[in-house]
C-alpha cells in the first residue's frame, strides 16, 4: 500500500510525497503539490502494478534489449503464425552485441553497426527482414509496453533493400558431384527430395510419418514460412524417399531427423568438398576448372531449380505450380520460374521444324 506524506518546507511551502513499496518492484517516491494529485497517483499506480501493466518511468535506462526481446518472444511471437522462421530471427538478434545494451542507449548508429555486420554474413534481404523484426519490437514496446520516451532507431538508418531475383541455375552435373560428396548419411535423400517437391529446407526437416498420407501421395505442413498450414503433392519418387527411411521404431516419428540447420551446414560443407575434388580433378587431368561449376550455390537453389523444372513440363500451370510450391501470388512465383532460353527456342521453331521436313 502507497504511502502519502505532508512536507512543509523551510519556506512554509506545502508539498505531498507518494512513497510506495510492493514485492517485486523498485520503490516509487514522487512529490507533488496537493493531496489529490498523490492520492490519485498512488491509485493508478497500484492498479497498474496488479494488472501488470506498470512501467517504472526510467526503466527505458535500465532494462537490456535482451529483456525486451524476451518478452516479445513469450507475448507477440504466439500470436503469430509464422512463429519458427519469427523464433530464429529472434535468436540471431538474441546473440548480437544489440541485447547486452540498455533501451535507451541503443542509437542509429548501433542498428546501422548491426546491419553493417550482417551484410558480410548473410543477405540483404536476411537483413532486412531482420531490421524489421528489430523495428516492430521498439514500435510494440512504444505502443503497448509504456516505452513512449524512447525513439524507434531503426527509423533514422538506411535499409539494405532486397536482393535480385537468383538466376542460378543447377546442373544435373553438380547435382550428381554434391550428392557424392556429401558425408551426412541422409543429405543425398534430402537433395532428391526437394527437387521432387520444391519444399523449404525448414519444411522437409519438419516432415513426420504422421503428417504423410500414402495412400493419396500428400504430407500436410502444419505450418510453413507463410504461416500457413499447406498440403503438397508428392510424386512416386518422393514417396519411395519417405518410405526408405521408415524404421521399426515406432517412438521415431520424424522422417529425417535432421533441423533446417543441420541441413544448411551438410549442404554447404558437401558444395565445398565437391568443389575441391573437381578442381583436383581437372589440375590432375590438366584442364582449366570452370569458375561457374559448383560456385555460388544454396539449398534454396534445390527449391528454385524443382520450380524451374515444373514450369518447363509444360503440362501445369501457374495456379496448378502455385499450389505445389505453397506461394501466396504468382507473381511471388515468376521469381523462381527461368525457364531456358534454348528450350523456348525449340518451342517457338517446332512449327518450322516440321513444315522443313
Amino acid at each position: 500500500m502507497g504511502s502519502i506524506y505532508k512536507r512543509i518546507s523551510s519556506q512554509n511551502s506545502i508539498s505531498w510525497q507518494v512513497l510506495i513499496r510492493k514485492r517485486g518492484f523498485q520503490t516509487i517516491s514522487k512529490t507533488f503539490p496537493n493531496e489529490k494529485l498523490a492520492k490519485e497517483f498512488v491509485l493508478v499506480t497500484e492498479a497498474d502494478m496488479l494488472r501488470g501493466q506498470y512501467i517504472h518511468e526510467k526503466q527505458e535506462e535500465q532494462i537490456t534489449f535482451k529483456e525486451l526481446l524476451e518478452k516479445y518472444r513469450k507475448e507477440v511471437v504466439p500470436t503469430k503464425k509464422a512463429g519458427k522462421p519469427l523464433e530464429y530471427k529472434l535468436g540471431v538478434v538474441l546473440n548480437s552485441f544489440l541485447s547486452k545494451k540498455t533501451l535507451s542507449a541503443i542509437k542509429a548508429v548501433d542498428i546501422a553497426k548491426y546491419r553493417d555486420m550482417r551484410l558480410k554474413q548473410v543477405s540483404k534481404t536476411t537483413v532486412s527482414h531482420e531490421l524489421a523484426l528489430i523495428s516492430h519490437v521498439f514500435n510494440v514496446a512504444i505502443k503497448n509496453w509504456g516505452f513512449e520516451k524512447i525513439a524507434n532507431p531503426v527509423d533514422r538508418i538506411d535499409k539494405p533493400g532486397f536482393n535480385r531475383a537468383r538466376e542460378r541455375r543447377l546442373t544435373e552435373e553438380e547435382i550428381v558431384a554434391i550428392k557424392k560428396a556429401t558425408e551426412s548419411k541422409v543429405l543425398a535423400s534430402i537433395i532428391d527430395f526437394a527437387l521432387e517437391t520444391a519444399m523449404r529446407e525448414a519444411e522437409i526437416a519438419s516432415i513426420h510419418f504422421s503428417d504423410v498420407d500414402f495412400k493419396s501421395f500428400i504430407v500436410t505442413l502444419e505450418e510453413t514460412k507463410n504461416g500457413d498450414k499447406r498440403i503438397v503433392p508428392l510424386t512416386h519418387r518422393a514417396l519411395e524417399i519417405i518410405r526408405s527411411f521408415k524404421s521399426s521404431d515406432i517412438s521415431n516419428d520424424s522422417v529425417f531427423s535432421i533441423t533446417a540447420h543441420a541441413v544448411s551446414v551438410a549442404f554447404r560443407r558437401a558444395v565445398g568438398r565437391a568443389r575441391t575434388i573437381y578442381e583436383r580433378e581437372c589440375k590432375e587431368k590438366n584442364l582449366v576448372a570452370d569458375t561457374r561449376f559448383l560456385v555460388d550455390i544454396h539449398f534454396h537453389d534445390l527449391r528454385h531449380e524443382a520450380i524451374s523444372r515444373l514450369t518447363e513440363r509444360g503440362d501445369l500451370n501457374l495456379f496448378q505450380i502455385k499450389a505445389i510450391s505453397g506461394h501466396r501470388t504468382t507473381q511471388m512465383l515468376g521469381r523462381y520460374t527461368h525457364v531456358k532460353t534454348s528450350d523456348l527456342v525449340a518451342i517457338l521453331n517446332k512449327n518450322n521444324s516440321q513444315n522443313a521436313i
